[in-house]
């Protein structure tokens, strides 16, 4: 046997070494045999991110849309920094229990939850 064959042979047969975390270094294997790398994971998040985002900033709209026609005796209001819907509410109910009147501002004003934001418009009773 030649030289050369034999050393086309121990080729033929070398296996690559392997390192001893598994793999080369930034790239993950998964099951199925698929890489991802180090950019591909941070594609993967960013893009998450942007999905994220783009609920937060669809919700904050939803949260500020006021309905075409307000209620008779209800008026436009401009909410002050530090207001809260209870003390909105408390301050139009003669001493009584404002959850029922904290109800129908969520109500008329299409709010998904209680939080404020200073300058947000806000249809309040008279």
């Amino acid at each position: 046997m030649s030289t050369m064959t034999a050393a086309a042979d121990l080729r033929a047969t070398a296996r690559p070494l392997r390192c001893g975390h598994g793999g080369s270094r930034g790239i993950s294997r998964r099951r199925n045999g698929t890489r991802v790398t180090q950019r591909g994971r941070f594609v993967v998040v960013l893009a998450l991110f942007a999905i994220m985002v783009l609920f937060v900033v669809a919700g904050a709209f939803r949260a500020t849309a006021a309905p075409a026609d307000p209620p008779t005796g209800w008026t436009s209001s401009v909410v002050q920094p530090g207001q809260t819907l209870w003390g909105l509410a408390q301050s139009r109910t003669a001493g009584g229990d404002p959850r029922e009147l904290i109800a129908q501002i969520k109500s008329v004003n299409g709010l998904v939850d209680s939080q404020l934001v200073s300058g947000q418009r806000l249809l309040l009773p008279s």
